[in-house]
Protein backbone atom coordinates (compact mmCIF):
# COMPACT_ATOMS: atom_id res chain seq x y z
CA UNK A 1 0.00 0.00 0.00
CA UNK A 2 2.75 2.66 0.38
CA UNK A 3 4.70 2.09 -2.53
CA UNK A 4 0.89 2.59 -4.69
CA UNK A 5 1.15 6.08 -2.40
CA UNK A 6 4.69 6.78 -2.92
CA UNK A 7 4.25 5.80 -6.79
CA UNK A 8 1.02 8.03 -6.89
CA UNK A 9 2.87 11.17 -5.82
CA UNK A 10 6.10 10.50 -8.13
CA UNK A 11 3.53 10.16 -11.12
CA UNK A 12 1.62 13.86 -9.71
CA UNK A 13 4.88 15.43 -9.23
CA UNK A 14 6.18 14.55 -12.58
CA UNK A 15 3.12 15.81 -14.24
CA UNK A 16 2.49 18.72 -11.97
CA UNK A 17 6.21 19.77 -13.20
CA UNK A 18 5.30 18.30 -17.68
CA UNK A 19 2.54 20.56 -17.47
CA UNK A 20 4.16 23.90 -15.66
CA UNK A 21 5.66 26.45 -17.82
CA UNK A 22 7.62 27.69 -14.78
CA UNK A 23 9.60 24.94 -14.08
CA UNK A 24 10.79 24.52 -17.74
CA UNK A 25 11.97 28.22 -17.35
CA UNK A 26 13.97 27.68 -14.43
CA UNK A 27 15.59 24.81 -15.68
CA UNK A 28 16.36 26.19 -18.72
CA UNK A 29 17.65 29.29 -16.48
CA UNK A 30 20.22 26.83 -14.22
CA UNK A 31 21.29 25.34 -17.81
CA UNK A 32 22.06 28.32 -19.37
CA UNK A 33 23.73 29.58 -16.44
CA UNK A 34 25.98 26.56 -15.69
CA UNK A 35 26.84 26.83 -19.39
CA UNK A 36 27.72 30.57 -19.22
CA UNK A 37 29.76 29.80 -16.29
CA UNK A 38 31.82 27.09 -17.91
CA UNK A 39 31.95 29.15 -20.67
CA UNK A 40 33.74 32.35 -18.76
CA UNK A 41 35.97 29.73 -17.19
CA UNK A 42 37.49 28.19 -20.20
CA UNK A 43 38.30 31.57 -21.25
CA UNK A 44 39.76 32.75 -18.03
CA UNK A 45 42.36 29.68 -18.48
CA UNK A 46 43.06 30.16 -21.84
CA UNK A 47 43.48 33.79 -21.06
CA UNK A 48 45.86 33.16 -18.33
CA UNK A 49 47.73 30.33 -20.20
CA UNK A 50 48.40 32.16 -23.20
CA UNK A 51 49.35 35.13 -20.78
CA UNK A 52 52.09 33.11 -19.19
CA UNK A 53 53.04 31.44 -22.34
CA UNK A 54 53.79 35.17 -23.83
CA UNK A 55 55.69 35.54 -20.99
CA UNK A 56 57.86 32.59 -20.66
CA UNK A 57 58.55 33.45 -24.19
CA UNK A 58 59.52 37.28 -23.51
CA UNK A 59 61.98 36.05 -20.56
CA UNK A 60 63.58 33.46 -23.05
CA UNK A 61 64.12 35.27 -26.25
CA UNK A 62 64.39 38.67 -24.51
CA UNK A 63 67.10 38.01 -22.17
CA UNK A 64 68.68 35.31 -23.98
CA UNK A 65 68.67 32.36 -22.43
CA UNK A 66 68.66 30.04 -25.85
CA UNK A 67 72.63 31.12 -26.23
CA UNK A 68 75.37 30.25 -23.74
CA UNK A 69 77.25 33.10 -22.56
CA UNK A 70 80.60 31.93 -23.54
CA UNK A 71 79.27 31.38 -26.81
CA UNK A 72 80.34 33.42 -29.96
CA UNK A 73 77.84 33.00 -32.97
CA UNK A 74 79.99 34.22 -35.75
CA UNK A 75 83.06 31.76 -34.74
CA UNK A 76 82.59 29.26 -37.42
CA UNK A 77 81.62 32.06 -39.52
CA UNK A 78 85.31 34.24 -38.87
CA UNK A 79 87.08 30.64 -38.99
CA UNK A 80 85.83 30.17 -41.95
CA UNK A 81 86.33 33.62 -43.76
CA UNK A 82 89.86 33.45 -42.08
CA UNK A 83 90.58 30.05 -43.68
CA UNK A 84 89.93 31.33 -47.02
CA UNK A 85 91.73 34.27 -46.79
CA UNK A 86 95.01 32.76 -45.27
CA UNK A 87 94.88 29.92 -48.37
CA UNK A 88 94.47 32.40 -50.78
CA UNK A 89 96.78 35.19 -49.56
CA UNK A 90 100.14 32.80 -47.73
CA UNK A 91 99.04 29.66 -50.49
CA UNK A 92 99.19 27.16 -47.68
CA UNK A 93 96.86 24.46 -46.48
CA UNK A 94 95.18 25.83 -42.96
CA UNK A 95 96.04 22.43 -41.31
CA UNK A 96 97.74 24.51 -38.34
CA UNK A 97 94.98 26.49 -37.44
CA UNK A 98 92.26 25.53 -35.49
CA UNK A 99 89.36 23.18 -36.27
CA UNK A 100 86.11 25.03 -37.35
CA UNK A 101 83.54 23.48 -34.89
CA UNK A 102 85.66 22.79 -31.66
CA UNK A 103 85.31 26.10 -30.13
CA UNK A 104 88.87 27.55 -30.36
CA UNK A 105 89.34 31.09 -30.71
CA UNK A 106 92.25 31.72 -33.54
CA UNK A 107 94.60 34.48 -32.05
CA UNK A 108 98.19 33.53 -34.16
CA UNK A 109 100.38 36.35 -35.19
CA UNK A 110 99.85 34.70 -38.53
CA UNK A 111 96.51 35.47 -38.51
CA UNK A 112 97.51 39.51 -37.91
CA UNK A 113 99.84 39.84 -40.78
CA UNK A 114 97.48 37.79 -43.24
CA UNK A 115 94.59 40.48 -42.56
CA UNK A 116 96.82 43.19 -42.78
CA UNK A 117 98.42 41.78 -46.37
CA UNK A 118 94.37 41.82 -47.30
CA UNK A 119 94.05 45.13 -46.14
CA UNK A 120 96.71 46.72 -47.98
CA UNK A 121 95.57 44.47 -50.95
CA UNK A 122 91.99 46.56 -51.38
Amino acid sequence: MEINKLKERLDFEINKRIESDNWDMEIASKVIRAESRNRKKTLYISSVSSFAFAALMLIIFAFGLTTSPDENLYEQFITKQVRQTYSSVIGEDTGNLPAENNGDTIFTGEIDSVIDNVLSMR
